[in-house]
């Protein structure tokens, strides 16, 4: 048996569709039995028709009807329709939230076509008419669209924004000129260049964002950061409305950005309002579930007199409707007011309504034998079915692309069928005449058929396609999507898919993550998983390098489900990639796992240079969690695997990386050797930007040898390479470096100097880890200073800028610091609060160097107070424990082998237990001090050579 179509041969009689151009068998005439008979795709009239360019003439059974009866448009009531007691609930809502100046997040839910989303537009159009509270409205299911921009949209629809055709630059300069109204200086550009990157447009130099592509982990923040900075001003000025409709639909991205707004936004007079299916708490079970006021408000159907009130006002022409019809809506039908909607537009399309006159009247015969449906969905069902044969099809084909789709891959999709017996003889497609005689028919005829869907309120027009110059739609409601594209056969269903995926390809010419994924979804469904996974993996890549982290870590855990496994090399690479995602994310234990499977692989490979990358990876992520031994280990593995490789650049990354752990250590001298062979490799290479990073790092070892000539040396080149590269973020980090050195030095003005240079350079740039950073080292040298105001104001800011980051390393030192300037200021329950959270900080993070360093903190704070602490016995308690968390640190930093911190707590301890008359315990303490800073060569040893001269004096007496 041949296909009648494109007589290609085919495996067996009980075939249904041809498996070459997709022709579907055994449709004859539907049978009309029922209105909610299956629906099936019937493209052999639609082609045949298409291919003699007869779909207008007169035939009958033409599949396009010249005038489809029933054709007219039935828009939304121009009333709003009952709602009143939940319009008043969200108006009490709205009133709490002004009266007690608290955020209140409100979820309103319920099945499709309940209402949602009028309800949402009628309440932020009434208060936006009363203009006395900001009203945001977030486009609703915005397709295909880039995380976060619904939030950002609202905005500039609020600032009333245009961004049609514009460049990055105008964009941006339109969103300055709009916020100049709450923001200005540093925070105006940072603000406008986020948002400028956010919404899709390239911001080639900006002074913001280049320092930012260095450090993928912190953009996303920062784009919340100034969301959350733009709303809170507002929510100032007034109170704040934020609407987002189709939540159930969002991506996990949007979700952590509406939970962070929230939180942040607690203690302000905003209302977030938000809409969804009830499949929104299945998809995302802790929605909702912060730190403030919730509302979960399950809409129900309509009553009966407002459901018979909305048939009403979508049939205005009509004098009376008849008695079995209202009787049906109060009584029979689902009453969510998309049901009613779509039965007023089914009474008219199966002319049971006659309309071609004024006014309409019902046809009562056809009304009587005429079996209405009951449900949304089967109302739907017989909409459809009552299609003409060509529109059908072509609103089949449609649904292949998805929810959304475009005009021209329709027309695609149309072509490859019809000319499929031309493309069986020449396979480089139909003649140029036959191109020639077709002309613009078939994009014509598909225009109308979309044109009429559009009336039947089916689909609508998106208005900025997401690819350029391409007729974009989209279904207008979920449910029709899903019946129309449940209606073709699945063999049919696979043939589209490859062919919209091939018509996708075509039109990437600014590809995005998203549409990259919407490729690789129809290839999988198309049954072509390799193909899919590729396509995965470039929209991982690409969601990464736009600092989308978590859609590319689903996409890449997408890629990996569907690709072959016998393609070891793609397999080894993706698994790095998604390790180090989870590592930019801060998620240890899951990257561990990555790279752990490549290295595996690697093995498997017989890649020496692979599995020196795993091993580093691997190395680094230790050393970041404060197991050192490990990530030695580890890192020296990677370094043995590159020698053997040959490979250089994986030589001096691990020597760079040995060198970084063997400091934190206290092997200096290995530490010393280590970057030494990374730098002469790195200036073998030419690698400017590395070079520097080398050098910065053996200029802190010189610091701590004591060689603080050599370590000015190294800094001052590093700062040198970073001007010659223009490089600023990195001028940064070097005058961070300098101010350091000064610090150590005990040049105080000369390091508040240098990090107030840094400071300026970073609050222009908008580097605010670095600026969190620089502040909290102001802080700690004001403290030196004495200077305790001015440095509690520096430590408030560094703990409230890395707070805002999620920088938690910082928030640990500056709390800690602030403990230090409470306890100086003689507030020392406060201080010892801030003490205590940075050890809580310390055990959160897991890294046993910040838990020594609270502990030593706390005995620090303690001893302030340890000899005045009410009677003997109190006082005997507290010189205890103070003693405890003092020798708690310092055996921390024994286990850790980080010398340096054991001698400078020793020395501590020491003056400690001195102060409290334990002069033999003193001396054993500085003793062992002494021997750890004469081997390092600190400078701190002629000090504690004092104290044991002190000490042994007495006893010599």
């Amino acid at each position: 048996m041949k296909c009648p179509r494109c007589s290609v041969p085919l495996p067996s009689d009980n075939e249904a569709v041809c498996q070459v151009c997709g022709y579907q068998f055994g449709l004859s005439s539907r049978t009309e039995t029922s209105s909610e008979a299956e629906i099936e795709s019937t493209p052999r009239k639609v082609e045949a028709a298409l291919a003699t360019e007869a779909g207008f003439d007169d035939d009958p059974d033409s599949p396009f009807e010249k005038k489809p009866r029933g054709l007219r448009s039935v828009g939304p009531s121009p009333v709003f329709v009952g709602r009143t007691d939940d319009l008043e609930r969200l108006r009490e809502e709205l009133n709490r939230v002004t009266v007690n100046h608290r955020l209140s997040f409100v979820t309103v839910h319920g099945p499709a076509g309940i209402g949602k989303t009028r309800l949402l537009e009628e309440f932020g159009r009434q208060l936006a008419a009363e203009g006395t509270v900001h009203v945001l409205l977030g486009t609703p299911r915005v397709l295909l669209a880039t995380p976060y921009t619904g939030v950002i949209d609202a905005l500039a629809r609020f600032f009333e924004l245009d961004f049609a055709d514009n460049d990055a630059e105008t964009v941006c300069a339109k969103f300055e000129e709009s916020l100049k109204r709450y923001l200005q200086g540093a925070q105006l550009t940072e603000t406008a260049h986020l948002f400028t990157q956010f919404l899709g447009f390239e911001l080639e130099g900006s002074p913001v964002l280049e320092p930012l592509l260095r450090v993928p982990s912190q953009i996303e923040l920062r784009v919340f950061i100034a969301l959350r900075r733009i709303l809170s001003l507002m929510a100032e000025d007034k109170v704040l409305l934020l609407i987002m409709d189709g939540v159930d639909a969002i991506e996990p991205e949007t979700v952590n950005l509406i939970n962070y707004l929230a939180a942040g936004l607690e203690r302000l007079p905003v209302l977030i309002l938000t809409g969804g299916r009830d499949n929104l708490f299945t998809r995302y079970p802790q929605w909702s579930s912060g730190e403030y006021a919730t509302l979960r408000l399950r809409l129900p159907v309509l009553g009966s007199s407002d459901a018979e009130s909305l048939l009403g006002h979508l049939l205005p022409s009509v004098e009376k409707i008849p008695k079995a019809v209202v009787n049906h809506v109060q009584e029979h039908m689902d009453r969510s007011p998309r049901a009613i909607e779509e039965l007023a537009r089914l009474l008219i399309e199966s002319e049971v309504l006659d309309v071609s006159g004024t006014p309409w009247k019902f046809r009562l015969s056809m009304l009587a034998t005429t079996e209405l449906p009951y449900t949304l969905e089967g109302i739907l069902r017989a909409r459809i079915y009552l299609l003409p044969d060509g529109d059908h099809d072509i609103l089949n084909r449609a649904a292949t692309f998805g929810e959304t789709f475009w005009q021209d891959g329709v027309v695609s999709l149309i072509r490859r069928s019809i000319y499929a017996d031309d493309m069986k003889t020449d396979h480089d497609g139909p003649s140029l005449d036959s191109i020639t005689r077709s002309g613009e028919f078939t994009v014509n005829l598909v225009a109308h058929s979309l044109e009429r869907h559009v009336v039947r309120g089916f689909i609508e027009t998106v208005p900025v396609s997401a690819l350029p110059g391409e007729r974009q739609f989209r279904f207008k409601y979920p449910p029709i999507w899903n019946i129309v594209y449940d209606s073709t056969k699945e063999q049919q269903r696979k043939i589209f898919h490859y062919q919209a995926a091939e018509w996708l390809q075509l039109h990437l010419l600014d590809p995005t993550p998203e549409l990259l994924e919407e490729v690789g979804r129809h290839l999988e469904l198309a049954g072509a998983p390799e193909k899919a996974a590729l396509s995965y993996q470039k929209a991982a890549d690409l969601a990464r390098t736009v600092f989308l982290n978590d859609k590319a870590i689903r996409l890449y855990i997408q890629a990996l489900s569907v690709q072959n496994p016998q393609q070891v090399s793609l397999r080894m690479q993706m698994w790095h990639d998604l390790g180090n995602v989870y590592e930019i994310k801060g998620q240890f234990d899951r990257s561990l796992s990555c790279y752990e499977k490549m290295l595996r692989l690697s093995w498997v490979m017989a890649s020496r240079a692979k599995g020196g990358v795993a091993f580093n990876k691997m190395g680094r992520l230790y050393r970041q969690q404060g197991k050192l031994s490990l990530a030695l280990e580890y890192l020296k593995r990677g370094l043995n695997l590159f020698e053997a490789a040959g490979d250089l650049r994986g030589v001096a990354s691990s020597h760079d990386d040995l060198g970084t752990v063997l400091y934190s250590l206290g092997d200096f001298d290995e530490a010393m050797r280590a970057c030494g062979e990374a730098l002469e490799i790195r200036r073998r290479l030419g690698d400017a930007r590395s070079i520097a990073v080398v050098l910065t790092n053996i200029g802190f070892i010189e610091i701590d040898k004591g060689l603080f000539n050599e370590a000015a040396s190294c800094f001052n080149e590093a700062l040198s390479i970073n001007r010659s590269l223009g490089d600023q973020s990195g001028v940064c980090r070097t005058l961070n470096s300098l101010g350091i050195l000064h610090f150590h030095q005990g040049q105080l003005d000369e390091a508040v100097e240098d990090w107030q240079r840094g400071l300026t350079i970073a609050q222009n740039i908008g580097y605010s880890p670095m600026e969190a950073k620089l502040q909290n080292n102001l802080g700690e040298a004001l403290l030196r200073m004495g200077k305790y105001q001015e440095s509690r104001k520096r430590l408030e800011r560094a703990i409230e800028l890395a707070t805002d980051m999620h920088e938690k390393r910082v928030q640990f030192d500056a709390k800690r610091n602030m403990g230090l300037v409470l306890q100086k200021l003689g507030q020392n329950e406060e201080a010892m609060d801030f003490a205590m959270e940075a050890l809580a900080l310390a055990k959160e993070l897991d890294i046993l160097e910040f838990k020594a360093r609270a502990a030593i903190t706390i005995a620090e704070i303690l001893s302030s107070t340890a000899f005045s602490a009410g009677d003997s016995e109190s006082a005997a308690h507290q010189l205890e424990e103070t003693i405890g968390h003092f020798q708690q640190g310092i055996d921390l930093f024994k286990m850790l082998k980080l010398e340096r911190e054991i001698a400078l707590s020793l020395k501590r301890y020491a003056e400690f237990l001195i102060e409290a008359g334990r002069d033999k315990e003193a001396h054993a303490a500085l003793k062992e001090s002494r021997e750890i800073l004469g081997r390092l060569g600190m400078k701190e040893l002629e000090e504690v050579k004092k104290l044991l001269a002190a000490i042994e004096e007495p006893t010599k007496n």
